[in-house]
């Protein structure tokens, strides 16, 4: 059994206790999962909007778009 520590550092939470988290939670887009919340998408809320958001389809479109556009 290991430390709490080891714990913290294998499940991605900080020290401090906190989760990482989507960076499109603060002003989400209108297909994100948080803009929805019901009991059919409860598990990707979860899921993709924080600890695994690099896994999740919106994410990964939106952050590619976001890339792709030219700045003014």
């Amino acid at each position: 059994m290991g430390t709490r520590g080891d714990h913290i550092r294998k499940s991605g939470h900080t020290e401090g206790g906190s989760v990482p988290m989507c960076r499109f939670l603060k002003k989400p887009f209108p297909q994100c999962y948080c803009m929805n919340i019901s009991g059919r998408n409860i598990h990707n809320l979860l899921t993709f909007c924080a600890e695994d958001y690099a896994s999740c389809r919106i994410y990964r479109s939106m952050t590619e778009q976001q890339a792709v556009v030219p700045a003014a």
